[in-house]
């Protein structure tokens, strides 16, 4: 229910402007959580003849985490990219969700952020 709050709040609200969006959350199983229904969400955006919008996650995974989190992993120069993205105006790349520590700038191993493409 948050994720399609979120998703149909960033459409009618953010999108329409070119604007792009930060969503936080509490923790990396969250944005796990986030990532798997927003994509779930855009695929069905996309059936209903809506492009196919993409979504990405930024977040510190570490050997120990579970392995489907490993998937996650970024190298510095891929995450950077990635944020220069974010940050780029004009960049497809519209939105992003992160724990505070992310959101901040800090570099805790806890940062995560899920972000989706827009057109």
């Amino acid at each position: 229910m948050v994720c399609a709050d979120i998703v149909d709040h960033f459409y009618a609200t953010l999108d329409p402007l070119g604007l792009k969006a930060q969503i936080v959350v509490a923790d990396r199983a969250l944005c796990v959580a986030y990532d798997a229904e927003i994509k779930r969400l855009l695929a069905q955006r996309h059936q209903a003849g809506h492009p196919l919008d993409e979504c990405q996650v930024v977040m510190s995974v570490q050997s120990k985490d579970p392995l489907e989190w490993q998937a996650y992993r970024l190298t510095d120069t891929a995450e950077e990219d990635l944020l220069d993205r974010f940050r780029a105006s004009g960049d497809a790349l519209s939105s992003s969700s992160s724990p505070p520590s992310w959101a901040l700038g800090s570099t805790l191993p806890s940062r995560a952020s899920c972000t989706w493409t827009s057109r």
